[in-house]
């Protein structure tokens, strides 16, 4: 069972690093929209941090 959550949280490391790639060259834009009021909080919600790096989502 143990190494099932492992290889489960290893595909999803593999995820979260080619969502990143793929998310990249939106930064700029993400950046944009964070600066209006109430949309950080949904872009959070969405995956990405106030510093702009994409993160994990639970589904």
């Amino acid at each position: 069972m143990l190494s099932q959550v492992e290889s489960v949280e290893q595909v999803i490391k593999q995820f979260d690093s080619q969502i990143e790639e793929y998310c990249h060259p939106f930064n700029q834009a993400v950046e944009l929209l964070d600066t209006i009021p109430g949309v950080a909080r949904q872009l959070e919600q969405l995956g990405y941090q106030v510093n702009l790096e994409p993160v994990s989502v639970a589904s």
